[in-house]
């Protein structure tokens, strides 16, 4: 028969084998000797000094754990590993732990274990006021009056920017074998590159705070799953929006060819999602033109496709003031806008 006694003094672990004891059990009560020792000090740690502690295993193949606290004694026994891995040996001490500690009524401890590196911290998402939910079977179909903007949205005073986009506009980036151009049929714009969008600016005096923009866009070609939108609180220069610069600190409202919305912050080069795609039956899909507007005032945006609102919300991130611009995504994607209007609200 095999032994293990463990001195709780000074967690050391002594172990005997008989004259029949081969190297393979040699090396599991080894195994065995220091779970005991370890078993020694998890009692220890948690006040539970324990008097005597032995692990042995039985001619007939169990392990047995005996431990004395205080005055109390309890045996525990369960079966024996069979030295096929390390792993195994260990579980069974484990179990027998639980077991003493069920008897006795002491809390549950646990053996040291590798901890985990704590989860680095994340930013609050921001504050998302409204979302609908528009993907029923079916939706209602938006009527002239339910077109109208809400009370609460603020009403145009000032045209910043509304005129015809068939013919070539001083600042705007003009290249038919580019990323964008000027066409009869209106402003093209397409993601040439692999993994590389276009956004370029709307040129103006000055950069813009509460507006209202409004573009109508239809897909000219590319394969599905392209999505294009409005650019808005851009702070890099209007001359730097090119259509090929990658970098920024702006916000973009998109829809999607295959009928969803959604809202993005880019943060240098990379994105942050505000609300990720999100499908909504007021899409049109396909080549069939939507009709965007996102409008501005203050921290609040507040986006609507064809006359619906999709999402409202609250985002203080970036500055309140930028520019105005224009994005298309999706390898090999093709999006023509027909028009544009931007107007400041009061």
């Amino acid at each position: 028969m095999q032994g293990i006694e463990t001195d709780t003094d000074n967690a050391e672990s002594r172990v005997t084998i008989d004259a029949d004891g081969t190297s393979a059990r040699h090396r599991g009560v080894q195994r065995a000797a220091d779970a005991a020792a370890a078993v020694s000090r998890a009692l220890s740690s948690a006040g539970y000094e324990p008097h005597h502690l032995s692990v042995t295993v039985s001619e007939s193949g169990e392990l047995v754990l005996i431990a004395r606290i205080g005055d109390q004694q309890r045996v525990a026994h369960v079966q024996a590993p069979s030295g096929r891995s390390a792993i195994l040996a260990r579980l069974a001490i484990g179990l027998t732990l639980g077991v003493l500690l069920g008897f006795l009524g002491l809390p549950r401890l646990e053996l040291p274990a590798t901890t985990a590196p704590a989860p680095a911290p994340t930013v609050a998402p921001p504050t998302i006021i409204s979302v609908r939910d528009l993907s029923t079977a079916n939706p209602e179909v938006p009527t002239p009056e339910s077109q109208a903007q809400p009370t609460s949205v603020p009403t145009s005073v000032g045209t910043l920017f509304d005129q015809p986009l068939t013919s070539p506009i001083p600042g705007w980036t003009n290249e038919p074998a580019g990323p964008a151009w000027f066409a009869p049929d209106g402003y093209h714009l397409l993601a040439r590159e692999p993994g590389r969008f276009v956004a370029t600016s709307v040129p103006l005096p000055r950069s813009v705070q509460d507006v209202t923009l409004t573009a109508t866009f239809h897909k000219a070609g590319g394969p599905p799953g392209g999505g294009y939108g409005l650019i808005f609180r851009d702070q890099t220069a209007a001359t730097e929006r090119d259509g090929r610069n990658q970098a920024g600190q702006f916000l973009v409202a998109e829809v999607g060819d295959r009928g969803d919305i959604g809202v993005w912050q880019r943060d240098d080069t990379r994105w942050v999602d505000i609300v990720p795609w999100k499908h909504a039956d007021v899409v049109h899909t396909d080549r069939t033109p939507n009709t965007l507007a996102v409008t501005t005032h203050g921290s609040s945006v507040l986006f609507q496709v064809n006359g619906a609102t999709v999402a409202t919300l609250n985002y203080d991130r970036l500055p309140n003031g930028g520019n105005a611009g224009i994005f298309v995504g999706g390898d090999l994607n093709e999006v023509t806008l027909e028009r544009l209007q931007i107007a400041n609200t009061d």
